[in-house]
């Protein structure tokens, strides 16, 4: 089985993750007939050569398209129709067109609904292929805060991808209902709920039940609601606590928010997955205050991790939280007060044994991917 995909880079993209996941499950399968050809379309500071480059390792090939293209955010406040976008685009999504034919592939797996994916998405509707849309977070939900007119074509995008010839992967009943309520308006039929895996790594590591740490992963994003490590640290600094607010993201020193944070929150820059094991393994407590998230790999990584994780209930994480029994650490992050009392409390806790055990039996990338490939040979 050959699977052709779209390549999301960002570390601190659970897309990245669950990607990279199941490219070493293909490696070491069994199943000698997987092969997966990723597209990666390089920035906007590349030069327009209008070649691709391919190179294969195993059971691998990266196809790299090294060429520049208009910036989404400018386009979506230029242009007044998501035609308009996709007609900006047209010389990129042809290229997409040419890698399908030479690549042709059995299966196109789209991770998201952001515009790289939806490049290949309009691409392979010329070709009687199978598609799978694997529901790495809800655009609507991403873009809520821009100004309307911006808003509404990226609400345009991803309900572009609303067709019933798809089949639909998300990773939590959560992810599902959102997308069936506020995205399309129907109920979906062709689908699976598979939750995101964790690599075995982070059951390995050994916490420091001494330390005075509170720890955040997430990019700098509004949905992320990344300021709350400002509101705790803050809060932490007035009642003369004794805890640090760590952070590992993306922001740049030049955004305004960096100063805003800078010395009351360690800013770490993003970092591999087995560094964060270690980091999750420094800290009392990890929180995930998300608004919004079709799952959230950090409150389940830090679990395996043996540190206490603190998740909303708007997270589809949630949903494993309640499987292995974890209800009281599902909260809501309204109240500054009510966590940081949460926290002292928490983080005097130990994670449960039996926890970490079905975790690492049930959310294995051995179990998770043989499910994910699973689902790729019966479309």
């Amino acid at each position: 089985m050959k699977i052709l995909t779209n390549i999301q880079t960002s570390p601190l993209a659970g897309i990245t993750q669950t990607f990279a996941s199941f490219i070493d499950f293909s490696e070491r399968s069994k199943k000698k007939n997987i092969h997966i050809t990723g597209i990666n379309v390089a920035g906007n500071t590349a030069p327009t050569s209008g070649k691709n480059y391919q190179k294969t390792k195993g059971r691998f090939t990266l196809v790299s398209m090294n060429r520049s293209y208009p910036n989404i955010r400018d386009l979506t406040q230029k242009a007044t129709s998501l035609s308009e976008i996709e007609d900006s685009y047209e010389e990129i999504i042809e290229k997409h067109r040419e890698i399908i034919k030479t690549q042709k592939p059995d299966v196109i797996l789209l991770n998201g609904t952001y515009y790289k994916p939806w490049w290949l998405y309009i691409a392979s509707r010329d070709f009687n292929i199978p598609i799978i849309l694997h529901y790495h977070g809800i655009l609507s939900k991403e873009v809520a805060h821009l100004e309307e007119k911006q808003r509404v074509l990226f609400e345009q995008m991803e309900k572009s991808f609303d067709e019933s010839s798809l089949f639909y992967i998300f990773p939590s009943v959560l992810a599902k209902n959102v997308v069936e309520n506020e995205v399309f308006g129907h109920p979906i039929i062709r689908s699976a709920i598979l939750p995101n895996s964790i690599p075995g790594y982070f059951f390995n590591i050994k916490r420091n039940k001494n330390s005075h740490g509170i720890g955040m992963v997430s990019r700098w994003s509004e949905v992320k609601n990344p300021l709350f490590a400002r509101k705790i640290a803050n809060y932490n600094k007035k009642h003369n606590g004794k805890f640090d607010v760590n952070m590992v993201t993306d922001l740049a020193k030049s955004n305004r928010h960096y100063q805003q944070v800078n010395g009351l929150v360690n800013i770490l820059s993003p970092m591999s997955n087995q560094q964060l094991g270690h980091f999750y393994g420094k800290m009392s407590v990890v929180l995930s205050p998300s608004v919004f998230e079709t799952y959230g790999n950090v409150a389940q990584e830090a679990l395996a991790c043996g540190t206490p994780a603190l998740v909303s209930s708007n997270m589809g994480v949630a949903e494993t939280f309640n499987k292995v029994g974890l209800q009281d650490w599902i909260v809501n992050f309204n109240s500054v007060h009510n966590i940081y009392e949460k926290i002292q409390k928490v983080s005097l806790q130990e994670v449960n044994p039996s926890v970490k055990k079905i975790l690492a039996e049930e959310y294995s990338p051995e179990t998770i991917n043989s499910k994910l490939f699973s689902i790729f040979r019966s479309i």
